[in-house]
């Protein structure tokens, strides 16, 4: 999901769909409720992580970081270097990320 932060046309959200974490991730930002704050408040801390499914997003942002990091220095040096087949990667994969999304929509 980093990476496709740092490519134009490419969201992180597609990725986390395309990847099938999507609803595991959207669950844990909803679990970010009055309880969870009221955990906090108490200094329950480590209850509070696991609230909010603590592993699997600190997984995700450690990935995200990294992922952002490598993508800012290696599309910028990609982008000086190989203009033309950068562009025809980021085209590709917006492309084919349409018909895998409309492929899974079950009904209008």
């Amino acid at each position: 999901m980093g990476v496709a932060e740092v490519i134009p046309g490419v969201s992180g959200g597609t990725i986390a769909f395309i990847t099938g974490i999507y609803e595991q991730l959207i669950n844990s930002i909803k679990s970010v409720d009055r309880s969870f704050f009221g955990l906090v408040i108490k200094f329950k801390l480590k209850d509070a992580f696991y609230k909010v499914n603590g592993p699997f997003l600190l997984k995700l942002m450690i990935g995200m970081v990294i992922g952002i990091v490598i993508g800012v220095f290696g599309v910028s040096y990609l982008m000086e270097q190989y203009p033309t087949i950068l562009w025809s990667f980021f085209f590709g994969l917006i492309f084919v990320s349409i018909f895998y999304l409309a492929s899974k929509i079950e009904k209008i």
